[in-house]
């Protein structure tokens, strides 16, 4: 695991105090600020822009931010996403995700018991998968929780960790400007009823 893997998996730049480094800079701090006993290994890949990624294992976990993160999140912003995958390190999420990745491929809101339609679903291939597949969804919608409360940790501001994971979510900054938070917290408020 570690540097060949992302390497020949992302084509990534691995950041430092010479590549990048207002991002590395911002790394270290949100280490620090997290509690990561050691310094992962951070790179940035042009493949999957607006993703974040945090792999390997607990004592050595990498972190792989897409471009379009470093492009639309500057300064606290960026901190907070680089915080809340320090939190996946810090948290021990590192290998389970590294094993999410290795054996059910990734997982994502496209995938599942339907994806594919019914006919696929009933297939027994498709049923022992899908029984795989949603414990490891929960555990790992659950780690993003712990991933999101890492950043605010960082940040300390609870407005603009809302703001950075809409931006996240819609996936542009500029879309972002003109968005009524408010009317998205109704939004938010009415799927918990």
């Amino acid at each position: 695991m570690g540097r060949p893997w992302i390497e020949a998996t992302y084509n990534g730049i691995l950041i430092g105090p010479n590549q990048l480094p207002n991002v590395w800079k911002l790394a270290v701090l949100a280490a620090r600020l997290i509690g990561v006993p050691y310094m992962p290994e951070v790179y940035v890949s042009g493949d999957s822009m607006w993703n974040t990624y945090t792999f390997g294992s607990d004592s050595s976990s990498f972190i792989v931010l897409g471009t379009a993160i470093l492009t639309n999140f500057h300064d606290d912003e960026l901190l907070f996403m680089l915080a809340r995958e320090m939190g996946h390190c810090r948290a021990g999420h590192a290998l389970w995700k590294t094993v999410i990745r290795f054996v059910a491929g990734d997982i994502s809101g496209h995938t599942g018991v339907l994806a594919g339609g019914l006919l696929n679903a009933i297939s027994p291939t498709k049923l022992i998968s899908g029984a795989l597949e949603m414990p490891l969804m929960a555990w790992s919608r659950q780690s993003e929780v712990t991933a999101d409360r890492a950043g605010l940790l960082a940040i300390g501001d609870v407005a603009m960790a809302r703001r950075i994971l809409l931006t996240w979510s819609i996936r542009s900054a500029a879309l972002m400007k003109q968005v009524n938070i408010e009317e998205w917290m109704k939004q938010e408020d009415a799927k918990r009823r």
